[in-house]
């Protein structure tokens, strides 16, 4: 099989997988992968062979003065302008031919990582929405009042959870903010100290579910201090919850009926799990479950189309998205015994 014939079906599959609605239409598109009966991995013997040989004669055109090899023109910007003109042509020739080596298989790569994302999604019921708006969100919640230049949702995920207990509609996101700063630093020149600023732009992401929850308003439980904090502070009288997390809220008496004691052991099981946890439920009963996580929706893709039928096999099967899961069944919990009527 040519690389041209490898380059049809790699347009091919990056266009069926972008369009991809459902499991089938992925299913249908790594058929076509399996069906090449081979690797799809192009061969670059070619830019390779070429790549290396370019490499090789700049550098000994480079090494040649200092290993004394007189026969060949010096590398010398004095007088010798066209053989440093023909050394960058070597070098340039080499990038290219590497470049083209890396460039074309990543492509293969991120098409199989994008059909095995898209996979994943629809295995879980999952879908992509409209980003919130940040301004909003900062309003509501103090956990998205970071970053003073800039902040906004980079992605939106949409759900449902049906448990043993209860039944919510939840939305996965992740939240991207730049804090600006101006430091100040020394540098030295011909004997001379300058201090000088720079304008510094420190980026964070972070991630979490947005979930209703009717039975608490204004609490803030955290272990990543938000810049915003209610007024009242509360110990759940847990010495390992309260050396875990923080409480604050607007009434004493609201934080004291949410903590019941499996409420209370619910969360310091999964306080470690999830990184710089925090968990803000607002003045109208929405719940923020958050952390610095970045991998509870990507699943554990073991194969890519560098072997086409194990890579088929592992789409065709269920993508389980065990941290997800794992934050779900947590907020089941606590929805379970904050509900009276359990």
């Amino acid at each position: 099989m040519s690389n041209k014939e490898l380059k049809r079906l790699v347009a091919t599959l990056e266009r069926d997988i972008t369009f991809a609605t459902s499991s089938d239409d992925i299913l249908r598109a790594a058929q076509k992968a399996k069906n090449f009966r081979r690797p799809l991995v192009y061969n670059h013997k070619q830019p390779i062979a070429i790549g290396a040989a370019a490499s090789l004669i700049a550098l000994i055109w480079i090494m040649a003065p200092t290993l004394g090899w007189s026969f060949l023109p010096r590398w010398d910007v004095n007088g010798n302008e066209w053989v440093v003109f023909t050394n960058i042509i070597f070098i340039i020739i080499a990038i290219f031919c590497f470049s083209r080596v890396f460039l074309d298989n990543r492509k293969v790569a991120q098409i199989a990582k994008l059909a095995f994302q898209k996979d994943a999604l629809l295995d879980n019921n999952l879908r992509i929405k409209a980003p919130f708006n940040a301004q909003e969100m900062q309003i509501r919640f103090a956990e998205f009042d970071r970053g003073n230049y800039t902040r906004l949702f980079k992605q939106v995920i949409g759900g449902e959870y049906k448990g043993e207990f209860h039944t919510f509609t939840f939305d996965y996101y992740h939240f991207h903010y730049v804090d600006k700063r101006t430091e100040t630093y020394v540098t030295s020149s011909n004997g001379r100290t300058q201090t000088r600023t720079r304008t510094v732009y420190d980026k964070f992401d972070r991630y979490g579910l947005i979930i209703p929850f009717k039975y608490a308003k204004s609490l803030q439980i955290y272990r990543f201090k938000p810049p915003r904090l209610y007024p009242q502070s509360y110990s759940t009288g847990s010495l390992r919850f309260d050396k875990l997390f923080t409480v604050r809220s607007v009434d004493e008496m609201q934080a004291a009926k949410f903590f019941k004691p499996a409420v209370v052991v619910a969360l310091e099981e999964v306080a470690n799990l999830f990184q710089h946890l925090n968990i803000e439920i607002d003045a109208t009963g929405l719940m923020c479950f958050s952390f610095a996580n970045k991998n509870m929706i990507m699943g554990n893709q073991r194969y890519d189309f560098t072997k086409p039928v194990e890579f088929y096999d592992e789409l065709a099967g269920q993508t389980k998205l065990r941290l997800l899961d794992r934050a779900l069944r947590t907020i089941e919990q606590v929805l379970r015994h904050s509900d009276s009527n359990f």
